[in-house]
């Protein structure tokens, strides 16, 4: 494990003695991922990530952009092993293989990065309160059940200021912020730590993943009726050298229109981390999604676009409230595209000729072609007995064309979240498939 810094030391030496040739980590969440990258990038270790759930960072992100960061790192050759579970270690003086449910990895080298528990042991000795699950029971003074003694930090839980129940988020920033809270109210002060809303970023080779507030799986659990949406647009203006893509999933509550959380994926830059810094903030106050396409942000070219992928987000995710977009993940469209053969969804590619031409000329029974700005003129070419799918670069302006059809009276229609450009992502490109 990697729980404390004497773990990490001795990781290093053991690595450093260059008795380490190939590594297991058992978890793909945020630990067990850098570590794979540590691993691989510093030292070119042949390493395997063991994971028990069906995506990498279970519950912190959906699993399209989990699915995208996956891709990334196993193109920097890191390999995985999902929904697997491990069954032992063997070896004789020292761990050789890792044994698990469907196979046998060999390594010289194992990392347990399963998680946090919190470590309440003195609290229960003491007799505080701590909850089932472990974890000390605060309240908003950082005051344990008994008022003489307070608690922070890894060992407690504290308030989700959106759900508004315990939960357990071990950060290094929160308990410096909790470490501020309990020094001043020691001296007489009352000031109070009043939960958090649970955010993380991390780096992984060229990209950075993170999130604020709930994933959909994580609202769904807390009994919300949530739906997500998927946007991808430049980091900064569309004409600036340096711009770069980013991906931004929104979940938000489909009774209320209130946003729960946010999910990226983007660069290794700051322009994500400066996204989720805009959101996290006004999760306590229920933000809306109409709110939400109104927030002010700074814009410069070299920062921003007029329009930031945060005031596209929200209003992506309005439209959808209101019934004026229909949609499809990127992985369900794929998932129709492979069942093609059946008829049973008519594929329009919205985009100019140069960006459609070889997808049309590689699937020229299936994939059909009409710019956005020539399709009211060729309505009669569109089908009105079948779905069909809309595809373009980011989904602005196969949106667009949804509209059109939409007033046309063509209503089956469904826009591809985050276009070609989530797709491409992915590693799912219909051109890269033999």
């Amino acid at each position: 494990t990697v729980s404390q810094l004497r773990d990490a030391i001795e990781i290093k030496n053991e690595i450093a003695s260059g008795n380490v040739g190939s590594a297991v980590i058992i978890g793909a969440g945020p630990i067990g991922l850098e570590m794979a990258e540590a691993l691989t990038e510093l030292w070119g270790i042949e390493t395997s990530v063991v994971e028990i759930a069906d995506q990498i960072l279970p519950g912190l992100v959906g699993r399209n952009l989990a699915s995208m960061a996956q891709r990334h790192m196993e193109q920097n050759n890191i390999q995985f092993q999902l929904s697997t579970q491990v069954l032992r270690m063997e070896g004789e003086d020292r761990v050789e293989r890792v044994v698990m449910e469907n196979g046998v990895l060999d390594a010289d080298l194992v990392i347990i990065a399963t998680g946090v528990n919190p470590n309440d042991d003195l609290a229960r000795h003491a007799g505080l309160e701590v909850a089932p699950g472990g974890g000390i029971l605060i309240n908003e003074y950082m005051q344990t059940s008994d008022p003489n003694i307070f608690a922070g930090g890894d060992c407690v839980l504290i308030k989700n200021l959106i759900t508004g129940k315990s939960f357990y988020h071990p950060s290094g920033s929160l308990a410096n912020r909790q470490g501020r809270v309990i020094g001043t109210n020691l001296a007489g002060g009352k000031t109070k730590f009043e939960g958090a809303v649970g955010t993380f970023i991390i780096k992984l080779f060229d990209i950075s993943v993170g999130s604020v507030g709930l994933s959909q799986a994580k609202a769904l659990e807390e009994g919300f009726n949530a739906f997500s949406t998927l946007v991808v647009q430049f980091d900064r203006a569309h004409f600036y050298p340096d711009k770069d893509l980013m991906y931004l999933e929104l979940i938000v509550d489909k009774d209320t229109g209130r946003v729960l959380g946010m999910q990226g994926l983007g660069n290794r830059g700051d322009g994500l981390f400066a996204r989720l810094c805009s959101i996290a903030p006004i999760l306590r106050f229920s933000p809306t999604v109409e709110e939400l396409g109104n927030l002010e942000l700074p814009y410069s070219p070299p920062f921003s676009a007029a329009m930031d992928i945060v005031n596209a987000l929200g209003n992506t995710a309005e439209n959808i409230l209101d019934r004026r977009a229909r949609v499809v993940d990127p992985d369900e469209f794929i998932s129709w595209w492979n069942r093609r053969e059946n008829g049973a969804t008519y594929f329009l590619d919205c985009r100019g000729w140069g960006n459609a031409k070889p997808y049309v000329e590689k699937f020229p029974d299936f994939w059909k072609h009409i710019p956005q700005d020539k399709l009211r003129q060729h309505l009669q070419q569109v089908p009105r007995n079948k779905p069909i799918a809309l595809i373009c670069n980011t989904g602005v302006r196969s949106y667009e064309a949804q509209i059109t059809l939409e007033e046309a009276g063509i209503t089956k229609t469904f826009n591809l979240q985050g276009g070609m450009a989530a797709v491409k992502k992915l590693g799912l490109d219909p051109l890269e498939d033999s």
